[in-house]
């Protein structure tokens, strides 16, 4: 099954070709200037492509250059993604592209409920879900909870394996004990990782990200998926219109802690009424509330 690009052209051109490049990740760049080696030369008057050459499970950002005289003119890139299968839940993007998009809602007893979740995990989702979210981010097919369902410490969620959502140990806060963090569950088939979400890019959970890092907010998971839900003006396109909440604590409904550490006690988080406003601080064995990430693991 390929990737199927058209680009039907609204007048006669009498282009000479139209060239397509293609680059990983979805979110890559090209040099207009110099591009290198198309992935195909097309006749002139061409109006769609089949890529047959792609990898199951692999976004992919293309480009689409009209050349004429020697002289090429590129198009805005798109991106593309080739997954056989994305899990339970509808399998079309509502929104945004195959590297940051969101597919709609599934319902708990599609995916989980939380007296599923304590009793095949453990027993720390006092919420009931309303509706889990399916996003993909960077090539991951994510399901995060409509609320925070977690009602546990920092410290217990780390100690039992299920911050980074990594096999390993990743970066240990001083209050916690070291422990693998990848804890997972089962259902219909499918297997899912259970974590926290990610507040900076997933490469981030061996070592702590301190304060005035704020542009790496922009490639983190957060910003480009639950965040984009509400009804807020942030640096993303919505994709949705939820209300923020009103509540500013780390109990409310809508909190979410994240998988990033600021020091070596401090942990991020997020806390209504501000999706783009994350902070930090030191709960250790306080109780706090958070979202929950489902991350579907691929074949």
């Amino acid at each position: 099954m390929p990737i199927t690009l058209n680009f039907a052209q609204r007048k006669p051109q009498a282009l000479d070709s139209i060239e397509i490049y293609r680059k990983t990740p979805g979110n890559a760049t090209i040099d207009v200037n110099a591009p290198g080696t198309p992935l195909a030369t097309l006749p002139g008057d061409a109006t769609s492509y089949e890529d047959n050459a792609v990898e199951n499970n692999t976004t992919y950002r293309y480009w689409i250059a009209a050349v004429k005289d020697g002289e090429r003119v590129f198009n805005t890139p798109t991106a593309q993604g080739f997954f056989l299968d994305t899990g339970p839940g509808p399998q079309k993007l509502l929104y945004g592209d195959w590297h940051a998009g969101y597919f709609g809602t599934v319902t708990p007893a599609e995916l989980f409920t939380n007296g599923e979740l304590n009793g095949l995990v453990v027993n720390m989702f006092s919420s009931a879900v309303g509706a889990w979210h399916k996003f993909i981010y960077k090539n991951r097919i994510l399901f995060m909870s409509d609320n925070a369902i977690i009602s546990a410490s920092p410290q217990f969620i780390y100690n039992q394996g299920m911050m980074y959502g990594q096999d390993g140990n990743g970066f240990v806060p001083s209050w916690a004990t070291a422990r693998n963090q990848r804890r997972t569950v089962a259902k219909n088939g499918y297997e899912y990782v259970v974590r926290l979400p990610y507040l900076f890019d997933y490469k981030y959970w061996t070592s702590y990200v301190g304060s005035g890092n704020s542009e790496l907010y922009l490639d983190g998971e957060w910003f480009n998926t639950f965040a984009r839900l509400y009804n807020y003006s942030g640096q993303f396109p919505r994709f949705d219109d939820l209300p923020v909440g009103p509540t500013d604590s780390t109990t409310a409904p809508q909190s979410a802690f994240f998988a990033a550490m600021n020091n070596i006690y401090n942990q991020w988080y997020n806390r209504p009424p501000y999706p783009e406003s994350p902070s930090y601080g030191r709960y250790e064995t306080n109780a706090i509330r958070s979202i929950v990430v489902l991350e579907l693991v691929l074949p």
